[in-house]
């Protein structure tokens, strides 16, 4: 067979023995980033999804696009779309990471800015900031390496 058939083959068997295995006990099945999944694995996960109509089975996949080119129409029963952290949301988020470090305020505006207030980019900004040391906890405070 060729590789899409072994594919198939073993994207069937997956799925049904994920599917018996709801007969059993629930299951929720989270795919974080579908949206760079390979075009196989998409297919497994839309399957798996359209599957889940009146099973104990809850496929939950999270993605940056929309309606991600890889994953096949119609693959979800819904879609919810969040949108971006407002402002006052990051400044929350900044405080809940640093606590009452000076110049909050503007660190959060400027970390709105530049992320457009996408709770992963404003989470991978933050952790390339302290990874890198510009932004390090040192004698009990936050302080800006620059």
């Amino acid at each position: 067979p060729s590789t899409g058939e072994a594919d198939d083959g073993l994207h069937d068997a997956l799925v049904a023995w994920l599917t018996d295995f709801t007969e059993r006990r629930p299951l929720v099945l989270i795919v974080d980033d579908a949206d760079v999944a390979d075009e196989g694995s998409a297919r497994f996960i839309a399957a798996l999804a359209r599957e889940a109509w009146g099973r104990r089975l809850l496929v939950i996949a999270t993605s940056r696009d929309m309606s991600p080119a890889n994953m096949p129409a119609g693959a979800f029963s819904s879609t919810l779309r969040l949108a971006p952290l407002r402002g006052d949301a990051v400044a929350e988020l900044v405080h809940s990471l640093f606590g009452d470090a000076p110049h909050l305020r503007r660190f959060a505006a400027s970390l709105h800015e530049k992320t457009g207030g996408s709770p992963a980019c404003c989470m991978e900004l933050v952790t390339d900031l302290v990874e890198r040391r510009i932004v390090r906890y040192a004698g009990g405070a936050w302080l800006r390496c620059w």
